[in-house]
């Protein structure tokens, strides 16, 4: 059976992803902002937002760091 083929959308003014679309966007609050994603743009999005390197990061204080 083949892959179901997902849809995704992104704000142009955010970055902002949701597999539906929507006529404003949730995050930033912009209008009529949303474009549709191809499927190598997706491919992109989600290898991004699967290998943050921010995860478990915490803020340090200023004249701790060297």
């Amino acid at each position: 059976m083949a892959k179901k083929k997902t849809t995704l959308f992104e704000c142009q003014h955010c970055g902002f992803t949701t597999p539906k679309w929507m006529g404003k966007c949730t995050n930033c609050g912009g209008w009529d902002c949303m474009i549709e994603l191809n499927e190598q743009q997706q491919d992109i999005v989600k290898l991004v937002a699967s290998s943050s390197p921010l995860d478990g990061a915490k803020a340090q204080e200023i004249t701790k760091i060297e």
